[in-house]
């Protein structure tokens, strides 16, 4: 279980994200707005779903910096929901970490032979 412990200000809010043990897993500030609650949000995701830790890491492997790796992840959230709200259903990981699996299966690979 987390905590989010947020203090508003004008232009920006600070947040403190805790486990229930009070163990800090992240703090700082977003802005009020969609984007900020998205990426909030992506912040949040990543210390209760495996694979979006792992999409962040990758972000960051690739030379994102953090703030860019939240927002991407925040996008793939966003898309998520959007699917979510199409279909009707509920998020269940299983099925996402299922669906992942089997588009990674069918992607085509590109083939550098001569």
């Amino acid at each position: 279980m987390l905590f989010v412990g947020i203090d508003w200000s004008d232009t920006s809010l600070d947040f403190h994200l805790r486990t229930a043990a009070g163990e800090v897993l992240a703090e700082g500030q977003v802005r009020p707005d969609v984007e900020g609650m998205a990426r909030l949000f992506a912040e949040q995701s990543r210390h209760q779903c495996s694979w979006a830790q792992a999409f962040y890491e990758k972000q960051r492997r690739s030379g994102h910096k953090h703030h860019a790796a939240l927002r991407a992840l925040a996008h793939r959230w966003l898309k998520i929901l959007l699917a979510l709200k199409r279909s009707q259903q509920r998020y269940n990981e299983e099925i996402f970490l299922h669906s992942q699996r089997r588009y990674r299966l069918q992607k085509p690979t590109l083939y550098a032979g001569g």
